[in-house]
């Protein structure tokens, strides 16, 4: 299994939005922006993993960071993150990379003070998703703040609803865009992010209004080095 169709799905995405001024970027969801001013907080660089439109860690200049860098698996993705740099002038202060977790094994021990996984993870299948936590743990500094965000659990009858997805493995399924869900319960997370993480906080948060309204689950989460 690969992600080329998912990534064909973001590439049609991504190539319809416009460039945007990161200045004027504006984040609606008042937990997230208080959890991203958390995470700019006193970082040289934040990095964020699947960055997609990149407005979450554009805010992160707006609130402190000094740097910021961009992994995404679609090159559209990282084709709006470079021109949307170049529009506020800020090149210098970002780097923008086409890639998955192989990219950020390039990257050196305790690079980053803070790293985004926004709705990243439980579009990977778990081995992967497992991989890329081991990286960040690798890559963040001793006490690096990490923002995660996920969909809620979806229970039994909430999955038999799902008439669109496929089922690829246990708690793993693919829809016909070709994107996967990994339907991460929250016992089953904390026990992956254990040996690596401690949480500072976690909450459910609603995003979204109206008919396209629905709830995520948010973690901040502070990078331990030390044995557990």
């Amino acid at each position: 299994m690969n992600y080329r169709k998912q990534q064909n799905f973001w590439d049609e995405i991504f190539a319809e939005i416009d460039t945007y001024n990161p200045h004027e970027v504006e984040i609606e969801n008042n937990e997230i922006g208080e959890a991203l001013s958390w995470l700019a907080q006193g970082a040289e660089e934040v990095l964020d993993f699947g960055f997609g439109t990149g407005r979450m860690v554009y805010s992160c200049l707006k609130r402190g960071a000094e740097r910021i860098l961009g992994i995404d698996m679609s090159r559209e993705s990282v084709k709006l993150g470079q021109k949307t740099a170049r529009a506020g002038d800020i090149e210098e202060q970002t780097a923008f990379f086409t890639g998955g977790v192989g990219k950020l094994e390039e990257f050196e021990n305790n690079r980053f003070d803070a790293v985004i996984l926004s709705n990243v993870l439980d579009n990977m299948l778990p081995k992967d998703g497992k991989k890329l936590i081991q990286e960040v743990h690798r890559t963040t500094r001793e006490e690096g703040k990490i923002l995660v965000k996920l969909n809620n659990y979806l229970g039994e009858e909430e999955l038999a609803s799902l008439e669109v997805f496929s089922l690829i493995e246990e708690g793993v399924f693919q829809d016909e865009r070709g994107v996967y869900l990994w339907n991460i319960g929250e016992e089953e997370f904390k026990e992956i992010i254990k040996p690596y993480f401690t949480i500072s906080a976690a909450r459910e948060i609603t995003i979204g209004s109206g008919d396209r309204k629905t709830k995520n689950r948010l973690y901040l989460l502070l990078n331990s080095k030390s044995e557990k």
